[in-house]
């Protein structure tokens, strides 16, 4: 818990990139993406089990409506600016590995348990918030130019 509270620390106090719109769009969609994926095909889909024990549900709603939009939000206020394309690509593709790690941990812990290949269509599952956090970034970003709003650090590309 005091890891979650040190990473929000750093990243509100750090500079940032992207426009407040577009920070907020990501956060929120991350969150609002993330929960119902969660839900639907990890939990209803019994591709884990989550045990009873209060502390592991409290480590895993701060990781999953936390530490995950901080993640996802930290990646693409770093990213977005970025102009090579690889470059680009090879954060997400870390980014991807560290939503692999952090659901390869939560099942070592003890906070999930993975059934079959649950850990393996984690990643996949899990790359769809990525996406529509991106998708939402630029959706922000058209609409903020559309209307006239100016960021001086927002690139065309």
């Amino acid at each position: 818990m005091s890891f979650v509270l040190l990473a929000l620390t750093v990243f509100c106090v750090k500079t940032k990139r992207l426009h407040l719109f577009e920070l907020l769009a990501v956060w929120f969609t991350v969150m609002a993406v993330n929960s119902p994926i969660y839900s639907y095909f990890l939990v209803n889909r019994h591709w884990i089990s989550i045990p009873d024990s209060k502390e592991m549900a409290v480590i895993r709603i701060v990781y999953t409506e936390v530490l995950s939009p901080l993640l996802l939000t930290w990646v693409l206020d770093e990213v977005l600016v970025q102009k090579r394309f690889s470059v680009r690509a090879a954060c997400y593709a870390a980014t991807l590995a560290l939503i692999f790690l952090g659901g390869w941990l939560l099942d070592r812990w003890g906070v999930v348990k993975f059934r079959g290949n649950g850990l393996l269509l984690y990643t996949p599952i899990k790359s769809i918030t990525l996406i529509a956090a991106l998708c939402s970034a630029r959706l922000v970003r058209y609409l903020m130019r559309k209307d006239g709003i100016g960021h001086g650090q927002i690139s065309r590309s």
